[in-house]
């Protein structure tokens, strides 16, 4: 089974047409009708979120979606990068492809700022417009934390559990020393992997009318208290923090007030429809 499930998401979409994918339209895109998951052309996975109108992906951004849209677009987000190194946070060299530590393609993107994050899903907005894959109306955006909080639902506090999530290695409870291949751990109820340990992630929302922080929710693989494990973790950041705690994962939803909202923030032109 675990071999299965490991071609399963080692090829793709290759695997998903032999298993009765419907593939018509598009040519990029595949629906498995009897479980919900639609896959994109980068090959995210994205679930019906419970009570409302959108999709989220069922994993944390991989390094290898991030990278298809640096490749395309030249983006740099390299600058001022901090990473934990020996008792210290430090900056220099590093950036998201390496962030201190070994990841593959099959990890998820961590060291990049909210901004990036936005200007990613900008990015992957207009990429499949333009080859029919989401129609005009449809956007990526980051998720509002209600959209986090019902995907997060009946996750299974991990503190004190084996391989529930990854979490800190001085809790002991899983086999990675930093983050791991998304996926790694059980899905919670509502298919979702993640939702609690391996990297923090964006929400669109601020943390208060005042202040221009947004939030950021799940907590990571370097917390170890027990205030930052769990789904009931919940931090802020500015927008322009690059830290290897940080990563995100998308919304496919109605291209309405809540993109433009980000797109606002993140100093992007605004998308026609």
């Amino acid at each position: 089974m675990h071999f299965f499930r490991y071609m399963v998401y080692r090829t793709g979409l290759l695997v998903v047409s032999l298993l009765g994918f419907d593939l018509s339209g598009s040519g990029y895109a595949a629906t498995d009708a009897s479980s919900g998951i639609w896959v994109n052309s980068l090959g995210m996975n994205f679930r019906p979120i419970p009570g409302k109108p959108a999709r989220l992906s069922i994993w944390e951004t991989r390094v290898r979606d991030f990278a298809a849209f640096v490749a395309a677009t030249g983006h740099d987000g390299s600058d001022r990068f901090f990473y934990y190194q020996g008792t210290s946070w430090r900056m220099d060299t590093n950036d998201w492809r390496t962030p201190g530590f070994i990841q593959t393609e099959e990890f998820p993107v961590v060291g990049i700022s909210w901004r990036d994050a936005a200007q990613f899903c900008d990015w992957l907005t207009m990429n499949e417009r333009s080859k029919g894959v989401i129609s005009d109306r449809e956007a990526y955006r980051l998720p509002t934390e209600a959209e986090w909080d019902a995907a997060a639902e009946g996750t299974v506090n991990p503190m004190g559990l084996m391989n529930a999530a990854n979490l800190h290695p001085v809790l002991n409870a899983d086999p990675f020393p930093n983050t791991s291949p998304v996926g790694s751990f059980p899905a919670n109820p509502h298919g979702f992997h993640d939702m609690s340990g391996n990297a923090w992630e964006y929400c669109i929302d601020r943390i208060n009318e005042r202040q221009p922080y947004r939030i950021i929710r799940g907590g990571g693989w370097q917390n170890w208290h027990k205030r930052y494990v769990g789904v009931e973790a919940r931090g802020q950041c500015g927008i322009d923090v690059r830290i290897t705690l940080y990563g995100f994962r998308v919304v496919l939803a109605a291209d309405d007030a809540t993109t433009e909202a980000m797109r606002e923030a993140a100093g992007l032109t605004t998308t026609p429809r």
